[in-house]
């Protein structure tokens, strides 16, 4: 019987939320990484709720900034730096390990990967899940040893691809008139501002207009979760891709473009970038959760990449081997 366990599972399989449970339920004390604040603290509160549990007690959250758990603690939700997965994974404190939004291969989630093979080698008894809505599930299965892999299937309604118009904006009113919860989803924190900013002064649209960034207070992330009697607009960031689930969306407006960073003659620059193609499936899936959809992609570059190019190939990792070194890492020794 493997230690490990590949979980694949669509946009809308409900893997954030449920697998932590089944783990728990098994009577095992699990961490659950997110590679951001705002997932690892919403899906810790969905899980408090569907379990009846008070948030901070049996599922909290921590990060580096912030915390809400105690001794009472068993599933921990935390965002992916291995200082604090290792402080509160390391020393037998817990019995399993969930990477949860693997896909994304940040640096922290190959440094975290490559932690969990020599935790699992050193310890037969610690269990690592990995999960991911889109991932080259049997190469990672064979770094693991050809540990097993489940695919789930997930509960999408149907969604049509609409003809992107003009603008992102005038696409957005002509969704708000048909009575649709749209997301839209804008590279970065001005282009939010912008959008958010021209919604609201435009007396024609008759809507909710809310940001959603991983910068905002908890009480104004709130507003985006709520449900209302007239539509409403959720302009994000890449935070509402994956983990984060707005429940009653049922259109989804893309730019097609994120902020990310590229090294460039060894400088690392902010670069406007076409998302994927694998992204831009999972933020079609956006909009088919409760109800059949509708998905409007404004990207305008025919060159696109199957799936994200990982971090560690177009950053600099000076950074990062200081940092495994301090916590007694040789990077160079890490597969």
């Amino acid at each position: 019987q493997s230690t490990v366990t590949i979980v694949t599972a669509e946009t809308g399989a409900g893997k954030s939320t449920q697998v932590p449970q089944y783990l728990l339920d098994e009577g095992l004390r699990v961490v659950v990484t997110q590679p951001r604040r705002l997932a690892a603290s919403s899906v810790a509160e969905r899980v408090a709720e569907e379990r009846g549990s008070k948030f901070g007690g049996e599922v909290g959250f921590r990060t580096a900034f912030e915390r809400c758990d105690s001794a009472d603690t068993w599933c921990l939700f935390v965002t992916d730096g291995l200082a604090l997965v290792r402080e509160v994974a390391a020393g037998g404190s817990c019995d399993g390990l969930v990477l949860d939004e693997v896909h994304e291969w940040n640096v922290n989630m190959e440094v975290l990967v490559a932690w969990a093979k020599i935790q699992v080698a050193k310890d037969p008894n610690f269990r690592v899940v990995v999960m991911s809505a889109t991932l080259k599930a049997e190469e990672l299965s064979s770094y693991f040893g050809k540990a097993p892999v489940i695919a789930v299937p997930g509960r999408l309604h149907p969604v049509e691809v609409g003809k992107a118009g003009f603008g992102m904006i005038e696409d957005v009113k002509a969704l708000i008139e048909q009575g649709r919860n749209v997301l839209v989803f804008q590279p970065g924190k001005r282009e939010i501002a912008e959008m958010v900013g021209a919604l609201q002064k435009d007396e024609t649209v008759s809507a909710e207009v809310l940001p959603l960034h991983g910068e905002l207070e908890p009480s104004e992330q709130a507003k985006c979760f709520a449900h209302y009697t007239h539509p409403k607009v959720v302009v994000s960031t890449k935070v509402a891709q994956t983990s984060v689930t707005i429940d009653d969306i049922d259109a989804v407006v893309d730019s097609g473009e994120e902020r990310r960073i590229e090294l460039v003659d060894g400088v690392e620059t902010l670069t406007l970038a076409p998302i994927s193609l694998a992204d831009s499936a999972q933020r079609k899936g956006r909009a088919g959760r409760t109800k059949p959809g509708i998905y409007i992609d404004h990207c305008r570059s025919a060159d696109r990449l199957e799936f994200p190019r990982a971090e560690i190939l177009r950053v600099r990792l000076d950074q990062a081997v200081l940092r495994l070194l301090i916590h007694g890492f040789d990077l160079e020794e890490m597969e």
